[in-house]
């Protein structure tokens, strides 16, 4: 305690009290005297109190920084929520304006097109009246689109038998629609000749001999579906002959199939008084031979 409390100055040999700014001398019954004393206790208590209120109000002030931190902390968090629902709603609106755009642009495209559908019927209409032909017709049989250019001036063009000029928007309009009903009609008889085609492939002859192909009618029995042949006919034939012919070879295979062969091999036709029984399973043949005897010659006796 003394160490802590007191400190030893070498100039006068006595010790020092920072709490009393008090000097002792260098004896123990004169500094338990002052340390057990009412002035020293009062000096001490009142400044430990001091410390205590210095740190109280550190701590207090520390406090006060913290909260203003988080509290700013949560300001800036806010801000940034405001900012990200602003931005948010901003991109909805836009969203929507733009989906209302392309409506309206689809919806007046839809319009156009179907004008230009009633004004193109309309000019059919009027040319069918008249008597003249018109190139969307498809009872031409035409497999390429015709384009003439009657003039030097390269604008003006001849599609069947009306004249076109393209610097009118209302004539390229029609110019166009009429290219592309052409266009749609060349592909239909594309397809409808390759569907021919095909037809014509499926219906050829077959390399088989002598068979000829011949469209297939509902089978008078399963044995014929079974075969698969279906009312094929041979040349010199009749169909009746054909079908017997069919029924007859579907049942010599039945029976085959039945029936297990018991043909003997010509090597073993010696033997037939030595086999002793025909084994068959599942159309095999095995044969078994009775057991010979073997007899070993004896021993000579010396």
């Amino acid at each position: 305690m003394t160490e802590e409390i007191l400190t030893q100055e070498t100039e006068h040999g006595k010790y020092y009290c920072k709490y009393c700014n008090a000097y002792i001398a260098n004896n123990k019954p004169s500094i338990n005297r002052h340390l057990n004393g009412n002035r020293h206790k009062i000096n001490y208590q009142n400044y430990v109190r001091k410390a205590q209120s210095s740190q109280l109000s550190n701590q207090s002030n520390e406090g006060d920084q913290v909260l203003k931190n988080s509290i700013a902390r949560v300001r800036k968090q806010l801000e940034r929520q405001v900012q990200r629902q602003k931005r948010i709603q901003e991109q909805r609106k836009n969203k929507y304006k733009n989906k209302k755009k392309k409506n309206q642009q689809k919806e007046n495209e839809k319009e156009n097109e179907k004008e230009n559908e009633n004004e193109n019927e309309k000019e059919n209409e009027k040319g069918k009246g008249k008597g003249k032909g018109n190139y969307s017709n498809k009872n031409q049989n035409s497999s390429k689109i015709q384009v003439v250019h009657t003039t030097t001036n390269k604008n003006i063009v001849e599609l069947g038998d009306k004249t076109y000029d393209l610097t009118d928007p209302d004539q390229l309009r029609d110019y166009n629609f009429q290219i592309l009903k052409a266009q749609e009609f060349l592909k239909q008889q594309q397809q409808q000749e390759q569907q021919q085609q095909r037809q014509a492939k499926t219906t050829s002859t077959l390399a088989f001999g002598q068979w000829e192909s011949v469209k297939r009618e509902k089978p008078d029995s399963d044995e014929e579906t079974n075969q698969g042949w279906g009312n094929l006919t041979l040349q010199g034939t009749t169909q009746e002959e054909s079908q017997q012919n069919t029924k007859n070879i579907s049942n010599q295979q039945n029976t085959e199939k039945s029936q297990p062969s018991a043909y003997i091999p010509v090597h073993l036709k010696r033997y037939t008084n030595k086999i002793k029984s025909i084994k068959s399973k599942k159309g095999k043949v095995s044969f078994g031979f009775k057991k010979r005897r073997l007899l070993k010659p004896k021993k000579k006796i010396n």
